[in-house]
């Protein structure tokens, strides 16, 4: 956990090679940029968290739905946008999910009513 700092920059690409992580809390930095497009990557990680990163940006990346170990993910208050990735009814795992305050669009995917 990093949260509650004044973090700032991107999330290097580099992150994603831990793949032993199992909690990435990052609420509350100065964080900019997207998540890594290989973040789905890090196959242990139980609970990830980025809460007021107010200056990311970018889209949730479609290799998240790769997570299947995923059983929290709470993404809120940045200028993330565009769609919630489509195959996120894989994450079987998944018991909280929390998106909020940023600019998504588009529906929402049945197969997250499935979990």
């Amino acid at each position: 956990e990093i949260n509650i700092n004044v973090f700032e920059g991107t999330i290097p690409d580099t992150i994603c090679s831990l793949i032993n992580l199992k909690r990435f809390i990052i609420d509350s930095n100065v964080f900019t940029g997207s998540l890594p497009s290989a973040f789905g990557s890090m196959a242990a990680l139980v609970t990830f968290s980025s809460l007021s990163n107010i200056e990311m940006n970018g889209t949730i990346p479609d290799s998240i739905t790769q997570l299947t170990n995923l059983e929290t993910l709470q993404i809120g208050y940045n200028k993330m946008s565009g769609p919630i990735p489509s195959d996120m009814g894989g994450m079987v795992s998944l018991k909280e999910f929390l998106l909020f305050r940023m600019n998504l669009n588009g529906t929402v995917p049945t197969a997250l009513f499935d979990l």
